[in-house]
């Protein structure tokens, strides 16, 4: 409750607190699908690695909702232009963090390394979809509920406005 709240007082707005707090296990799942692989989240490896993985979703999270919020919400490919300057270094953090597990998923269940086996097991996992959420699922899901926008289109903006005096229908 008190990470939800220091993301509305972050944003000032619920609607974004709350779709990053909905959009975090969601950057998960590709976690805990792998960890199933590995013996479940009940290894302490895997335990670590999807809070990992929560942290860096979290961050690329607030990091694009807080670009998106700077610029005018009414700007036409808004989302296109964020994710083009952000997209390499969501893609580059993720790859890092990756470069940097890949010797321990190689190594196996090595002597010394029963922990950190599952641990890049499930980074590796949960960073891919925490990325593909980050560059896809985000900045749509900010479109449509900005704080700018109302969640209803508005019915009046759709009414044809024809001009009766002139022998219009």
């Amino acid at each position: 409750m008190a990470i939800f709240l220091l993301l509305q007082a972050a944003f000032s707005s619920w609607r974004l607190a709350a779709l990053i707090f909905l959009l975090l296990p969601l950057s998960t799942v590709g976690g805990v699908l792998t960890a199933s692989f590995v013996g479940g989240v009940r290894a302490l490896g895997a335990l670590m690695g999807l809070l990992a993985v929560f942290g860096i979703a979290a961050r690329n999270a607030v990091l694009l909702i807080g670009d998106l919020g700077r610029k005018a919400p009414t700007d036409a490919g808004l989302a296109e232009r964020i994710i083009r300057d952000r997209a390499g270094s969501i893609v580059l953090s993720a790859l890092t963090v990756i470069a940097a597990v890949l010797p321990f998923l190689f190594l196996g269940r090595v002597a010394g390394t029963e922990a950190l086996f599952p641990f890049a097991v499930v980074v590796i996992g949960g960073l891919v979809t925490s990325t593909l959420v980050a560059l896809f699922v985000v900045p749509v899901l900010y479109v449509r509920f900005s704080p700018g926008r109302s969640p209803r289109p508005n019915p009046a903006e759709f009414e044809p406005t024809a001009d009766l005096s002139e022998g219009g229908l």
